[in-house]
């Protein structure tokens, strides 16, 4: 028999080793295995849950960005527009308004 296989738990009180039968090694395993799958399920659904806030979140602030590029955009577009008139409005004080025919030196017709 190969005694490299059994496993044996010590009395803490006579310090005697008991060796363990297959049945309730069985029954140990089993429990562990119950227990381990249980808490890896749980830690799987608490990812789950937190990825799906991150996911929910992303697409909150892409719809934010997005919507502050719109915004930017129209803001932009109307100081645009402002200056654009604020500037035609210097160049027609400045210049003299453009007849449709040239102005000739006297004498030349």
């Amino acid at each position: 028999m190969n005694t490299h296989n059994i496993i044996t738990v010590t009395c803490p009180s006579c310090s005697h080793e008991f060796p363990l039968s297959g049945a309730v090694l069985g029954s140990v395993r089993e429990g562990v295995r119950k227990e381990l799958s249980a808490e890896v399920l749980k830690r799987e659904q608490s990812l789950e849950s937190k990825l799906q806030e991150l996911r929910t979140k992303e697409e909150l602030i892409r719809k934010q960005a997005l919507d502050l590029e719109v915004e930017v955009t129209k803001k932009l577009n109307i100081r645009l527009k402002e200056v654009e008139a604020r500037a035609r409005q210097q160049w027609r004080g400045r210049w003299p308004v453009r007849r449709s025919k040239p102005i000739l030196p006297i004498g030349v017709s």
